[in-house]
């Protein structure tokens, strides 16, 4: 009786061992498998805005009777890689401390024009001024700064510390200044994020309701070969038509260029190589414009407004495109360059949930609490 129950126990005990291994090993599957799934669908503004579900930007947004609020939807896959408990975000959703979370231990740098300086301006309000929305009465300046960054200081940046949180701006219109450069290469390390923006002010210059639509008859070889005369000529409003979008072709399609070459300066890398190990890496987000040319005279069927806002040549970069012409009010109406409602609103909370989802987040937690 006792050989009997020694064996039945003997055999139980095998089993079990086997079942556990095999939980084990399935386990390991499972794990491996969900790891694979999250490397290759990372949370990207690409993956947020190209969405079958939602090719008219307006059936984006849905009224929620229970919570009497809009929302801004998203996809179930946007949802899984950007770790969301619903598939959407709502306008001033983030608290100043979501906002302290989503930045603690990042540096971001925004470049642009009053676009990227409104954004700017608004997400530094939305966590330290108690701003909710844009405040009344404020146009697109923003706050009163010491040293605005403005057509009257081109040369300009302004930059926010907080508890291990940095948020440098730079200012650009037309042509790049040197103070990014300069910045970046007086620094030991690099952004965390870069937000890069371009073209408002090149439509301006150009007056795009007199340009031909086809756009392949205005060829280079019709601009006066000194750079120097164009650009006075542009200054002075004595360039054709033909100069001024050739001009800011050129210029919209070479600022993403620079500003990547500048961001892989490494200053002292030979030193300090711990500062560029691998895992450090610039995640680079280009801001499209807030429609695709339909409020500047363009009909988008034959000349799209990406061409002018930088968008192509930053996607060619390797940049992550934030196309903001899917952002539209809940009436479904596009915006200009400075919107001061929830399409700025959720601007924001997007540009937080992808810096949420940096892939470095955990090492970074990491290192905050040790």
């Amino acid at each position: 009786g006792s050989l009997f129950i020694w064996m039945i126990s003997n055999k139980m005990e095998v089993i079990i061992k086997r079942r556990t291994f095999e939980i084990k090993k399935d386990n390991t599957k499972r794990s491996n498998s969900t790891n694979v799934r999250t490397q290759l669908v990372p949370c990207t503004a690409d993956l947020v805005f190209n969405d079958d579900n939602f090719k008219n930007p307006t059936t984006r947004w849905g009224y929620s009777h229970d919570e009497s609020k809009w929302r801004w939807q998203l996809s179930s896959q946007a949802q899984e890689a950007c770790h969301l408990e619903f598939p959407f975000v709502t306008p001033l959703q983030s608290s100043p401390e979501d906002i302290q979370s989503a930045l603690a231990g990042k540096w971001v740098v925004m470049i642009g024009d009053s676009s990227i300086r409104m954004l700017h301006d608004y997400l530094v309000g939305r966590w330290f001024g108690n701003y909710t929305h844009w405040p009344k009465g404020m146009d697109n300046h923003g706050p009163r700064h010491t040293r605005p960054c403005g057509e009257q200081h081109n040369n300009c940046h302004f930059d926010v510390y907080h508890r291990g949180a940095r948020i440098t701006y730079f200012w650009l219109d037309l042509e790049m200044t040197d103070s990014l450069q300069t910045i970046i290469e007086k620094t030991i390390g690099i952004p965390d994020v870069v937000v890069g923006q371009h073209g408002y002010h090149a439509y301006k210059t150009l007056k795009p309701n007199k340009i031909n639509k086809s756009g392949k008859d205005l060829k280079s070889n019709k601009i006066n070969k000194s750079g120097k005369t164009l650009k006075s000529n542009i200054k002075n409003n004595a360039a054709t038509i033909e100069e001024r979008i050739i001009y800011t072709l050129e210029q919209t399609s070479a600022i993403p260029k620079k500003i990547t070459e500048v961001l892989q300066h490494q200053e002292m890398g030979n030193i300090y190589q711990k500062a560029y190990s691998g895992s450090q890496t610039t995640y680079k987000i280009w801001m499209s414009f807030f429609d695709k040319g339909t409020l500047f005279g363009f009909d988008p069927d034959h000349m799209h407004a990406s061409i002018y806002d930088g968008t192509e040549s930053a996607r060619n970069l390797g940049w992550d495109i934030f196309d903001r012409s899917n952002l539209v009010n809940i009436k479904g109406e596009y915006s200009d360059a400075h919107p001061m409602n929830e399409i700025l609103e959720v601007e924001l909370e997007l540009l937080l949930l992808l810096i949420r989802n940096l892939p470095t987040n955990e090492k970074i937690n990491e290192s905050l609490q040790e």
